[in-house]
């Protein structure tokens, strides 16, 4: 593999109708120095038919076809990864889209940084866009990714330096079994426990997230309907502002939210305080009734045992 500014790498299983897309949206980057490697984990020939006419009609395309594995052929993607030359090596899913800028957005983050990701933004079908508010240069949110089942990095945009995968212990390679290990989340822990790596969240979100399994009624003409709308939005000369304008009206909407439920919290604990404070004095009040009493009740038996 000759030596490139960045390698794209693109595993897909079955989405057969988005994968062209997907694949274009990394080719008409703002970096054009770059390869685009599709990784095939026992693809049917529909989804092989449209890898070898990606690979036909752009020589930066390669496609390595291979069998089912039980998980997601981590080995066939440490295999690429392992095999490239370049410095900068980003992830892709099938039915996912890439901005224009998102390599060359990804390089920058990653002359002072080793492990990249764009702001979490996902494409809910009933929701709209969704964000997931992370930052990982906070040891904490760091901490709560190393949390089975706690992930808020997707696959794609995903990147890191060549460099950094080769301080890893492993690489790729399967999960355990489930419940809460995913193969992305896996390989993330993995990068985060390298002594002294270099973490960053873009404060920019470079990708459209379309999650499939947010989609599971909808049929592969609907996915490509979907996929190729955005596509065709995302080429326009002001989508970049649009988009960033609606990224950070949803921060602010997920922002107000949580300030509105940390006020409502707090009010709830302070009228729980106030009747906490109510049933003390009341309490106080009986304590001091029955002190009375008993003194009462104590200097008449005293009186009694004096008469006698």
């Amino acid at each position: 593999m000759s030596r490139q500014a960045a390698l794209v790498v693109v595993p897909t299983h079955d989405h057969a109708t988005t994968l062209s897309s997907a694949v274009h949206s990394a080719l008409e980057q703002s970096v054009a120095d770059l390869t685009v490697v599709i990784i095939g984990d026992g693809v049917g020939d529909d989804t092989r038919e449209v890898a070898n006419e990606l690979c036909r009609t752009d020589d930066r395309v390669s496609f390595l076809d291979r069998t089912k594995t039980l998980s997601r052929n981590e080995a066939a993607r440490h295999e690429v990864v392992s095999a490239s030359t370049a410095p900068v090596i980003t992830y892709l899913g099938d039915d996912d889209l890439f901005l224009p800028d998102h390599v060359e957005t990804m390089q920058s983050l990653l002359v002072e940084h080793d492990f990249a990701h764009p702001y979490p933004v996902f494409i809910e079908r009933t929701r709209g866009m969704v964000v997931v508010p992370t930052d990982l240069s906070q040891p904490d949110c760091v901490q709560w990714h190393l949390v089975d089942g706690c992930n808020a990095i997707a696959l794609t945009g995903a990147t890191h330096t060549r460099e950094l995968y080769r301080r890893l212990p492993f690489g790729w390679r399967p999960p355990p079994p489930p419940p809460g290990h995913w193969s992305d989340h896996y390989m993330w822990r993995q990068i985060f426990a390298v002594p002294g790596v270099r973490l960053v969240t873009c404060p920019r979100s470079t990708t459209i997230k379309l999650p499939a399994v947010d989609r599971p009624s909808m049929t592969p003409q609907d996915r490509r309907d979907e996929i190729e709308s955005w596509s065709d939005r995302s080429r326009a000369t002001d989508f970049r502002v649009q988009w960033d304008r609606e990224v950070e009206s949803a921060i602010r909407g997920v922002a107000t939210e949580r300030f509105l439920r940390a006020d409502e919290l707090a009010r709830k604990l302070d009228a729980d305080y106030a009747l906490f404070l109510e049933e003390c004095a009341w309490l106080s009040q009986k304590l001091a009734e029955v002190q009375i009493a008993f003194a009462a009740e104590r200097d008449d038996l005293l009186q009694q045992v004096r008469g006698h």
